[in-house]
């Protein structure tokens, strides 16, 4: 028997199943519970599950043959750390039931601005778990997001943030008035202000993200599930074909423009 931690696209919360692994192939799967982070397990105690939720580490009692938790969860120990955006953890559990932890609290990130020397003199936004930023071009504005979170705006020297929906936002547009993104297997775009409808731009087949557009706004870099880069055309519609850029078969990220656009 073994646990596995899954995340459902769209989701903030893990399912964690336990399943059998019998003859090579899993069976049995069944979901025991929700939570930000992984759990592990310890056979130790007739068997028991830890996890982490809200900082602090319980522990709750799983029967194997029931297939089920049992019983109210129990308080191991208060504040310990973990990186919901990683569906990680800072602990251990030996199969004695030995504890190992880090001490400290749910990790978040708090977007800071510095100037040339590299003094910090701002920040941008609330504290939260955003792992991928955006520069507007005029440099009032970033478009941000991370794993659990949906896109948002954040001003710098501004504590709040503008929430943009549940699309993939990514780039911006060349003069800074339209946000560039994904929604399923198209590219689309909304403005920053004003109305907040989406308009498809081009069917972009396999797209994961959306990496870079040329600075006339005419071609995007976008790429695919089999670790390969496209380019397509945005203004030929629905004749646009996508161009192979790179085909390594290894996994390619930050594909950019160069400045002179070729």
């Amino acid at each position: 028997d073994f646990l596995v931690a899954s995340r459902p696209d769209g989701s903030n919360m893990v399912q964690i199943y336990l399943a059998t692994l019998r003859d090579g192939q899993v069976i049995n799967p069944v979901v025991l519970m929700q939570n930000e982070t992984a759990a592990h397990f310890t056979p130790a105690g007739g068997g028991r599950v830890l996890f982490v939720s809200n900082d602090n580490l319980y522990a709750q009692k799983l029967s194997l043959k029931e297939r089920k938790l049992e019983g109210d969860p129990i308080l191991l120990e208060s504040g310990v750390a973990s990186a919901p955006s990683l569906a990680l953890a800072d602990f251990s559990v030996s199969r004695s039931g030995m504890v190992a932890w880090r001490a400290g609290v749910r990790a978040y990130s708090q977007v800071t601005v510095f100037d040339r020397k590299g003094e910090p003199v701002g920040t941008a936004g609330p504290p939260s778990e955003f792992n991928y930023l955006r520069l507007s071009p005029d440099e009032t504005h970033l478009l941000a997001s991370g794993i659990d979170n949906a896109p948002a705006l954040l001003e710098p020297g501004r504590p709040g943030s503008f929430a943009l929906g549940q699309e993939a936002w990514f780039l911006w547009s060349a003069d800074g008035k339209r946000l560039l993104g994904r929604r399923g297997s198209q590219i689309v775009e909304r403005a920053v202000t004003g109305s907040a409808e989406v308009h498809p731009l081009v069917e972009a087949p396999g797209i994961n993200f959306l990496e870079d557009i040329s600075q006339d706004g005419k071609v995007a870099l976008y790429s695919a599930g089999d670790r390969s880069v496209f380019a397509i055309s945005l203004d030929q519609g629905a004749g646009a074909r996508p161009t192979p850029v790179v085909q390594t078969g290894e996994q390619i990220v930050n594909a950019r423009f160069s400045p002179d656009g070729h």
